[in-house]
């Protein structure tokens, strides 16, 4: 990797500025590592580095789609997901030295504590969580296998181009277009890149950057127009909607109208020297990167003591999906006493719903049906508020009321209103219940386990802990307020039928 000064003389010489009152800085493994430190306090609204747009990384700022061709781009289906991406990157890092961002490869991570590399030993420590089900890794080998070897191999043969060029992947540079080089470029956009909207044909007016995730996945931080007002210190409930990297409507639309969106949208996928730098953590955002038409310039949104670290943010993220995008997990002092991520969420699947409430299978499928149509969520997210989502509730209605009721429902073309009752509540009971069964130790077993686990040499399965440790106590917690309100209703219906027998009585 190199040296800071290699970095930032690179950086400077393309254009790009840093304050003289920031520095590089290698913080603890706990504080991200490698970031950005205020060496003089900064005031809200100051600059801290700027990075012009020649200086992006994507398919716009490369060469090598239109020396490729447009057609041919198209063709291999590079305009589509990251895979055009991927490959640039993997081609301006083979060029070495005559590449632009040559003082920027050097410099990126090419180990990633990400699930995608961890070993099947180490993802059992996550069973029970669906975690594991989001990483990815085949559809990034077909990916690779489909679309980015198919367009290296018909230019390197000469195959079927419609202007030949072997000369744009020679035999030579074979080493930096394997699939573990393409994993290594997919991970390295999946925890660093943003999406930066297009301003060369638009006028200066705000627009807003959404940060970049996996699965449609989702870099850190929003940018806005540098023209706006400074935000307010810490101001960061709202303004990241993470995106996953490959995911579509799912109605199908004109052919033409598709590509042009698949294009305008994967293009923007981008790479922003020095603004990859600053690490993240829930509650301690102090700067946002906002855009001018010519730059990308990173400020402080609050005032930040000399000797802090600059802190972007990633949204509200759960524990499972920074482990599984950047590798780490959040923890912070919570109101229970408790370390774990106030972002947390525990996910039960409408088919655990469907199993428990063991209803008549020539019936079931044609009500689930139904509630997808209507765009009805197929698994249900649990906060740590440990309310039942609505959508749960709604749905567990829906599977167990009698065929008359169910008829009606469909002509009102409505899901049922979301108001628990008793059955509704048992079947919460059974269906957390059985979620809780998935994993192979209990709560109590992970909370006992977790201080005993050193962050150094343990990381690991510290970190699989703590997904854990922030699921169970959800789905525990939301066990407990089921059962609590089932006694309730229970309560509530025997003092009905005292007082109406005290009547009768009375009469």
């Amino acid at each position: 990797m190199a040296s800071n000064d290699d970095f930032l003389a690179w950086f400077k010489s393309q254009g790009g500025e840093v304050s003289p009152d920031v520095g590089i800085h290698v913080f603890s493994d706990e504080e991200g590592g490698r970031g950005l430190i205020a060496l003089k306090e900064l005031q809200i609204g100051e600059t801290l580095f700027s990075v012009p747009r020649s200086l992006l990384l994507s398919p716009k700022t490369c060469e090598l789609p239109r020396r490729m061709g447009e057609g041919d781009w198209k063709r291999f289906n590079l305009s589509k997901g990251w895979s055009g991406l991927i490959l640039c990157m993997m081609w301006e890092e083979a060029k070495g030295a005559e590449s632009k961002w040559a003082g920027y490869f050097p410099w990126m991570p090419t180990t990633f504590s990400t699930l995608m590399f961890w070993s099947d030993e180490e993802l059992a420590e996550l069973k029970g969580s669906g975690i594991t089900e989001k990483i990815g890794k085949e559809d990034a080998d077909r990916e690779y296998n489909d679309r980015v070897l198919p367009a290296i191999q018909a230019c390197v043969h000469v195959l079927a181009l419609n202007v030949a060029r072997p000369d744009l992947f020679l035999p030579s540079q074979a080493e930096h277009y394997t699939l573990q080089k393409f994993h290594i470029a997919g991970s390295r956009i999946l925890s660093r890149s943003f999406t930066v909207h297009d301003l060369a044909d638009e006028a200066e007016e705000a627009q807003a950057v959404d940060a970049v995730s996996e699965d449609g996945d989702e870099a850190p931080q929003l940018i806005e127009s540098a023209a706006a007002a400074v935000p307010v210190a810490n101001d960061r409930d709202g303004d990241v909607e993470m995106q996953e990297a490959h995911e579509h409507d799912d109605e199908p639309e004109p052919e033409e109208e598709e590509e042009d969106s698949d294009d305008e949208d994967e293009r923007a996928t981008t790479l922003v020297p020095m603004a990859d730098m600053l690490n993240a953590r829930s509650g301690f955002n102090n700067a946002r990167l906002y855009h001018e038409r010519d730059c990308l310039r990173m400020c402080a949104i609050t005032t930040i003591p000399a000797g802090c670290q600059l802190w972007n943010t990633y949204g509200d993220c759960a524990n499972e999906d920074l482990l599984r995008r950047y590798g780490f997990v959040d923890l912070v002092p919570l109101e229970d006493g408790t370390l774990g991520n106030p972002a947390d969420i525990a996910e039960v699947k409408a088919d655990l719903v469907v199993k428990i409430a063991a209803v008549d299978a020539s019936e079931v499928q044609e009500r689930i049906d139904w509630w997808l149509d209507l765009g009805g969520d197929d698994t249900f997210d649990i906060e740590r508020t440990c309310d039942v989502p609505q959508a749960m509730t709604s749905f567990s209605k829906l599977l167990l009321m009698p065929r008359e009721e169910w008829e009606k429902t469909q002509q009102k073309d409505k899901p049922p209103k979301p108001k628990p009752d008793t059955a509704t509540l048992a079947l919460a009971v059974k269906v957390l219940r059985a979620r809780l069964a998935e994993y192979p130790t209990t709560l109590e077993e992970d909370e006992a386990l977790f201080p005993t686990l050193d962050p150094a040499t343990q990381w690991k399965k510290r970190n699989a802990v703590a997904v854990r440790l922030g699921e169970k106590r959800i789905l525990t917690g939301t066990l407990r307020r089921c059962e609590e309100m089932e006694r309730s209703i229970a309560g509530q219906g025997s003092s009905t039928k005292g007082k109406r027998k005290g009547d009768e009585n009375g009469r």
